[in-house]
């Protein structure tokens, strides 16, 4: 039941980062969501350790494939996202990360051992986390073309995906067990 309930919450956390890149006034509405899920996963959670070392590296390396898809000019967004700089991901994409993370030990905790099927899933499923986006945010663009920004989405995020999960794994090996990785 936890692991359903995590699934479900992290999509309510995905929709209310999505939607609120519809007005800069909503800045707040991702912050207060995500840091109600953040803060429940944890109250809920059997290794909290664990859980908040994979929260805080996906936090500080998930926002740079959102860098690398800026920059590329593959994701544009509004300017009612609130994005400060045409390289930096507005707040409500930075906090995607951390509510993405509370699945990682959960809901799509069979698929961190393996490496390759989790970087097919990255492959399929980012993409069409951007296509839902562009359809409910306006302003929100992916260029040059829907095939060829789904390709390079769909690589990026192949590629990216598990590194952040053998960081966050290395990271709670070390800080957690006392085992530094190899």
């Amino acid at each position: 039941m936890h692991k359903a309930v995590n699934f479900l919450l992290y999509y309510v956390a995905w929709l209310v980062c999505v939607l609120s890149m519809q007005s800069v006034d909503r800045w707040w509405w991702p912050l207060l969501v995500v840091a109600l899920l953040v803060g429940w996963h944890l109250f809920r959670s059997q290794a909290r350790h664990r859980d908040l070392i994979c929260i805080a590296v996906a936090t500080l390396l998930g926002p740079l494939v959102d860098v690398i898809l800026l920059l590329a000019g593959v994701v544009v967004v509004p300017i009612s996202a609130g994005q400060i700089h045409g390289g930096l991901p507005p707040l409500a994409m930075i906090l995607l990360w951390p509510a993405f993370a509370t699945t990682f030990h959960s809901s799509l905790a069979w698929l961190l051992p393996h490496k390759v099927l989790l970087a097919a899933c990255a492959f399929v499923g980012a993409p069409l986390a951007y296509v839902g986006a562009e359809t409910l945010v306006a302003g929100l663009q992916l260029r040059p073309d829907l095939p060829l920004a789904a390709l390079l989405i769909g690589v990026v995020w192949a590629l990216c995906l598990p590194l952040i999960v053998i960081c966050s794994t290395a990271m709670e090996s070390w800080l957690v067990v006392g085992t530094r990785p190899e």
